[in-house]
């Protein structure tokens, strides 16, 4: 069967997209060692160089610091300056601050009672916490968390409160900081691995302990948060690389500013992909509702090959809806008609000669997963308001396709 081709081959080069990132964030005033941090006195009166996360240009360099590092170590994973795997971790940073998720204007402070802001500290400061810890980039202290917010146990300032916080987390970074001291040439899958599993570990634990700030958000938003964090657990099944590049394109697809309760399912200002990205959000986030772990179990159960298929397919619908260009790679790839079955290729090519083939509803959790998407889109598609033409071209057509496929 004919292969999707994987959107770095079907990318040209982006060089103004770089050169426009650089510049909106001011990247290349971002303290990228140690040594560019200011200095600050501490409580014993010596000047130690300090981290503030609590202002962006700050939060930055502690993702920026910890790329130096691996960029030193590991020379050939990052041949032409974006190919770092973190920097999957600083694009989140900007979109989450350019969009006021990071509950104040762009730019400048970050306001600590805000889930967003809280959960990104979390995921900037703990790798840098733990790659100080292992040694791969010198020492520095964290200034703590303004307003009062300083009591709060989520902001970890040492190793000691990372591994009582996020141990999962710090373990795992651990892991990923020690392969790439220890290791000469690390292959860049492997590192995308580690990288993921310390990820995921910290999305887990943040989302876990962090459920007290999430009425800084409109119910949508908060909505959106949570389903957010468990679609990205997909991405960590697949590996999926984050490099500059493909973390930027799919940037594309995220919600240019905050979700409010008049929003709905969808918001009627965003366009085709950024309106999928939020129905696929808002899908996930009602299966787990319903069935914790159900939709993820399903999903690795595909192995390897399944997994990587279905992403494919599932990025093809992101970007371009169900367009004829969709359904012929589906129907090339002998994918079932209904949008669950492609996405989770559950049913390879019959024919004459071989009748090999698996279908969803025989993978164990596979009915109750088909049952459930048809439910929840329903619901959805059942929506009304201004944004009724919206959901008439995005939403209905999943609730079609998988009527179609019912067993």
């Amino acid at each position: 069967s004919p292969k999707l081709k994987t959107m770095q081959e079907t990318r040209t080069s982006r060089p103004a997209d770089r050169e426009a990132f650089s510049l909106h964030s001011d990247w290349y005033l971002v303290p990228s060692c140690v040594t560019d941090l200011p200095h600050a006195e501490t409580e014993d009166g010596s000047l130690e160089r300090m981290l503030n996360p609590w202002e962006l240009r700050s939060r930055l360099a502690a993702t920026k610091i910890v790329m130096t590092a691996l960029d030193k170590l590991q020379p050939a994973m990052n041949p032409d300056q974006w190919s770092n795997p973190f920097w999957g971790i600083a694009l989140q940073t900007t979109w989450q601050n350019d969009t006021w998720r990071h509950g104040r204007p762009p730019g400048g402070a970050i306001d600590p009672a805000n889930w967003w802001a809280a959960c990104n500290y979390a995921l900037t400061v703990v790798p840098f916490i733990v790659a100080r810890h292992v040694g791969i980039i010198e020492e520095a202290i964290i200034a703590q968390a303004p307003d009062g917010a300083e009591t709060e146990v989520i902001f970890v300032r040492d190793l000691e409160q990372c591994s009582t916080v996020f141990p999962g987390a710090t373990n795992s970074f651990g892991e990923l900081f020690k392969t790439v001291k220890s290791t000469s040439q690390l292959s860049r899958q492997k590192c995308l691995q580690l990288l993921w599993v310390a990820h995921d570990h910290c999305v887990r634990e943040f989302v876990a302990a962090l459920g007290y700030k999430l009425s800084s958000l409109s119910a949508r938003e908060a909505d959106f948060a949570l389903g957010w964090a468990e679609l990205v657990g997909f991405l960590a099944e697949v590996n999926f690389d984050t490099g500059f590049d493909d973390t930027r394109e799919f940037g594309t697809c995220l919600p240019t500013r905050l979700l409010e309760d008049i929003d709905g399912i969808v918001a009627c200002d965003f366009v085709g992909k950024q309106n999928r990205c939020l129905i696929a959000v808002e899908l996930v986030r009602r299966i787990e509702a319903v069935e914790p772990g159900l939709l993820l179990k399903v999903f690795t159960a595909l192995g390897t090959d399944g997994m990587t298929e279905a992403f494919d397919v599932a990025k093809q619908w992101l970007f371009n809806g169900f367009s004829d260009c969709c359904s012929l790679f589906c129907g090339a790839l002998g994918l079932c008609d209904n949008l669950v079955g492609a996405l989770f290729c559950c049913c390879k090519n019959p024919s004459v000669e071989s009748q090999d083939y698996t279908r969803l509803h025989e993978v164990d959790g596979g009915d109750r997963l088909l049952q459930l998407a048809r439910s929840e889109l329903q619901a959805m598609s059942g929506k009304t308001s201004a944004q009724s033409v919206v959901l008439h071209y995005q939403v209905r057509p999943l609730a079609s396709k998988l009527n179609k496929g019912r067993v």
